[in-house]
């Protein structure tokens, strides 16, 4: 029988004792939308993908429940033979949601050149069905509904739990939309996360250093949004929120508002662990199926048991026995702005949205520069309590960079930590920060992302959204 103590000794050693170089790893989301009305794709425009990849040598994945091809993946080897790994394309929970999972790299420039790559691909087979992607943090158009869920059994699982806690939504509602903006029918639908398209990166940690770059990125996830946030039109109307996708957290998971936003600070690596730990049974993978969980018990009761039964997703009854690498999947149902992956060994910034191709690297510059420069960002961050950081989070995903507080100059600090990012950068000798000199220039205009967008928006509707980020403009 597995222990406690074994589980945090394997966390542990998930992450190396020192990073002599750090690695950055990719995963960006895209709206997949028809050219004509910017409506998401029909799922026959991803299926015809994945066809066609497989016709260029790209290996297909099934689902182990539907049977259903949910991605592609492709090996790849860094030109000096060091970095090997694989890039994979694949639905996020919405079918007209495109996700492009890069192989480490060691640079952002190494990472650029083979997004392009990837972007020219997919975007040479899916324009001549007249649709495109675009860099954008939602679905401009298309409303959240059920039938845009993918068909993979870990979203069935998500859709089941996100429902169940739908009869607690009446209050939530009022909370979040006292305007009337966001419905009931809206919000309890899980189809919301269909649209949600992130720009998430990745970087080494070393396990001295884990806990003080994922306290300090969650602690200053507000300040990152206040840059970041780019969904500020969907369902083709224009939001009273400029991060829309980020506030999706907060309007679902019921039941589990430990699992989202911004955690506690954690004091160690096993306090981390032991929050984990304390969710309630979600689900777990065994190959290519997953298995549904008590949720009446936390994760530890399943992991300390000699077997537990669960449920397949057809309802059959299995019995199901914990191994270490559990661990790794429990990670992944931390929705945090920022978490720590001990499958990679990486911490993961989650909180920006999917950025304009002009300045498609820029959220990943500067979570880069921060993690690299985390000595610095640790101290700067021990300013924000708890609370201050969940006030400046909402603030920040509904008026931006244009975001008040009576004792934070958001603008102010939003301008400390890019130049935090900047030395970081400068430290690695690569040249990378030049991917910051954009948000610099949004910082003296004190505009964010969202703004652009909508301005885009107001010029000519969802139309001029399509043409100006585009990511065939990525290409030039």
């Amino acid at each position: 029988m597995l222990t406690i103590q074994s589980a945090r000794q394997f966390f542990k050693t998930s992450f190396v004792k020192h990073v002599s170089q750090r690695l950055v790893g990719i995963e960006y989301e895209y709206p997949m939308v028809q050219l004509a009305n910017g409506e998401g794709t029909p799922y026959e425009v991803v299926l015809s993908l994945y066809d066609r990849l497989a016709e260029k040598g790209w290996q297909l994945k099934r689902d182990g429940t539907t049977q259903v091809v949910i991605e592609a993946h492709h090996p790849y080897q860094s030109q000096d033979g060091r970095i090997k790994g694989h890039h994979t394309i694949t639905t996020d929970a919405g079918i007209h949601t495109l996700e492009i999972g890069l192989a480490p790299s060691l640079t952002l420039q190494e990472s650029e050149v083979e997004l392009k790559r990837l972007i020219e691909l997919v975007l040479d087979i899916i324009e001549p069905m007249g649709a495109t992607l675009l860099g954008y943090g939602i679905q401009p158009v298309t409303l959240p509904t059920r039938e845009k869920l993918a068909a993979r059994g870990r979203y069935s699982f998500l859709a089941e739990e996100y429902t169940q806690g739908a009869a607690y939504m009446n209050d939530l509602v009022l909370y979040a939309a006292p305007n009337g903006e966001y419905g009931p029918e809206e919000i309890a639908e899980y189809g919301i996360f269909t649209l949600s398209a992130a720009g998430q990166t990745h970087v080494d940690v070393a396990r001295h250093e884990a806990i003080s770059v994922v306290n300090a990125l969650n602690l200053t996830s507000g300040l990152r949004i206040a840059l970041f946030a780019n969904s500020p039109v969907w369902k083709n109307e224009i939001s009273s929120y400029k991060a829309n996708r980020e506030l999706f957290w907060e309007w679902g998971w019921r039941g589990r508002e430990n699992q989202t936003g911004i955690p506690p600070r954690f004091q160690s690596l096993d306090h981390y662990l032991d929050y984990l730990f304390d969710f309630r049974g979600f689900m777990i993978q065994r190959g290519d199926q997953y298995y549904k969980m008590d949720s009446s018990r936390p994760f530890r009761h399943f992991f300390t048991s000699s077997a537990q039964k669960m449920k397949t997703l057809r309802g059959d009854d299995v019995s199901v026995e914990p191994r270490l690498d559990d661990i790794h999947f429990q990670c992944g149902v931390a929705w945090f702005t920022a978490r720590l992956q001990s499958a990679h060994g990486t911490v993961e910034d989650r909180c920006p949205g999917n950025q304009p191709p002009y300045a498609h690297l820029s959220a990943s510059a500067l979570a880069l520069g921060l993690v690299e420069n985390h000595q610095e960002l640790s101290t700067f961050a021990d300013q924000f309590s708890h609370d201050l950081a969940n006030v400046l989070r909402l603030a920040t995903a509904k008026y931006g960079l244009a975001a008040e507080h009576p004792e934070v100059d958001i603008r102010a600090k939003a301008q400390e930590l890019v130049e935090i990012a900047q030395k970081g950068l400068q430290k690695r000798g690569f040249g990378e920060e030049s991917y910051l000199d954009i948000v610099q220039e949004r910082l003296q205009q004190q505009r964010c992302t969202a703004d652009e967008s909508l301005d885009f928006y107001h010029q000519g509707g969802v139309q001029a959204l399509i043409e100006k980020l585009n990511m065939r403009r990525f290409l030039e």
